[in-house]
């Protein structure tokens, strides 16, 4: 069996190396970057079973936000898109949702609960969502 590959976009690199040490524990391979065009490229060349995404970068050229998450859930359909935000705002969080994003994480909750949220499975196949 293959590791689970998961890619990390943040501009933070504490969140970043918080992340890929606490999936590396389980066998997962984590790819981490700043860059959210960098994301993007990597989501075309190369196979994730799952997408964790900040919304808010801080660098100048960017894609942000919803728009990065509807582009990353259109390159990868099959994709696991899990947003790992600051932002307490539950009106973003179903806008995240309708963007394509599976669940929404806050960088306040455990690490456990990203985790969790990552390694969620599909419902049964018939209703065509998947959890979150």
């Amino acid at each position: 069996m293959t590791a689970l590959r998961i890619l990390v976009l943040d501009d933070e690199p504490a969140i970043c190396h918080l992340v890929r040490d606490s999936f590396a524990r389980y066998g997962a391979e984590v790819v981490c970057t700043e860059e959210a065009e960098e994301a993007l490229a990597m989501l075309e060349y190369r196979r994730f079973e799952a997408f964790v995404v900040d919304l808010r970068l801080s660098s100048p050229y960017r894609l942000e936000g919803l728009d990065l998450i509807a582009e990353a859930r259109y390159r990868s359909p099959e994709l696991r898109i899990v947003v790992h935000t600051g932002a307490a705002d539950e009106a973003l969080h179903a806008d995240c949702r309708r963007s394509g994003a599976d669940a929404v994480v806050l960088k306040s909750e455990p690490i456990a609960c990203l985790r969790a949220a990552v390694l969620a499975r599909p419902v049964a196949e018939e209703s065509g969502r998947v959890a979150s």
